[in-house]
């Protein structure tokens, strides 16, 4: 039936030429060849599954008939527009960071995740433990952004299972394969992720290019800029600091406090530790933000 070099011929009687294919209907593929009038490829046709299993002998058999369920037709939905959930959720996330607090472009983007891992949970598809991947790379990704200066090792970290847990999620599994899939099995989910990203990429670069010229967005921000010099300040000029040496007043891990002329500031280092006790000069200024370094001894200048 798939090759069509292949030529098929019963009893003298040519059933596919060579250069066909093999195609025939039901009444043809009845037909009975030989003494014994064996069928051809059909033991004959019945008008429904009640006469075939009347016809097999099974009858009185206890039936059992699967239907695919409303949740199993959402799932299935929700499969086939992953690409699309993704690409949402990532402009939705990619919107929130770009704007201060956390309001409708990132619940969105999680709301779209969510439909996501839910519509390949329930396809079987996505197990629990590519969910819980997510959200752990999701909640080291905000440690990076928020408690943690730049982007290290952690957010690369997050980053990287965040983008597993979905990798994993699109992957056809059936019981007893390997946890970890092999390389074809990722060629499908590795498309519909690039898809998705530079879905996203191009959402972020026409939304930042149109919505700013918006009615909506004029209404939403400033009209003017808050700076230093229209007399707006966002912390007090600690600039006049800068250069004083006084003492710690409690270790600084790297933060804590040291008295500067009988004035007690709350300081941060570097990142190096410093025991109380210890001479240290202010090196840097940034509002509230007042860096510190510790004095080795014979590098004082007297305070000035």
């Amino acid at each position: 039936m798939v090759r069509p070099e292949v030529e098929l011929i019963i009893d003298d009687v040519v059933i596919s030429a060579e250069g066909q294919l093999l195609t025939m209907t039901n009444a043809e593929a009845e037909r009975r060849f030989g003494e014994d009038q064996r069928p051809l490829l059909s033991e004959g046709t019945v008008d429904d599954f009640d006469a075939l299993l009347d016809l097999l002998g099974f009858a009185e058999a206890v039936r059992v008939d699967l239907e695919i369920t409303l949740a199993e037709r959402i799932a299935r939905f929700l499969q086939i527009i992953g690409p699309l959930l993704m690409m949402g959720g990532f402009l939705g996330i990619y919107l929130e960071f770009q704007s201060p607090g956390f309001g409708v472009p990132g619940i969105l983007g999680v709301i779209l995740l969510m439909l996501f891992f839910l519509g390949h949970h329930i396809a079987g598809l996505a197990g629990n433990e590519d969910i819980v991947l997510f959200m752990i790379g999701v909640a080291l990704i905000f440690v990076e952004l928020f408690l943690l200066p730049g982007f290290g090792v952690v957010g690369i970290t997050g980053l990287a299972l965040v983008l597993w847990g979905i990798l994993n999620a699109m992957v056809e599994r059936l019981p007893g394969d390997p946890w970890i899939p092999s390389l074809p099995e990722l060629q499908v989910p590795f498309l519909k992720l690039a898809v998705a990203i530079v879905g996203a990429g191009a959402g972020a670069a026409v939304l930042g290019k149109f919505i700013p010229d918006t009615t909506i967005f004029q209404k939403l921000v400033l009209a003017e800029s808050t700076s230093r010099e229209t007399g707006y300040t966002s912390s007090k000029d600690t600039s006049a600091w800068l250069g004083k040496e006084g003492i710690t007043d409690s270790p600084l891990y790297p933060a804590g406090s040291a008295v500067f002329d009988d004035v007690r500031l709350d300081v941060i280092t570097r990142g190096e530790f410093v025991e109380a006790g210890r001479p240290v000069r202010i090196v840097e200024t940034h509002g509230s933000r007042i860096v510190v370094d510790a004095i080795e001894s014979g590098e004082s200048n007297g305070g000035n």
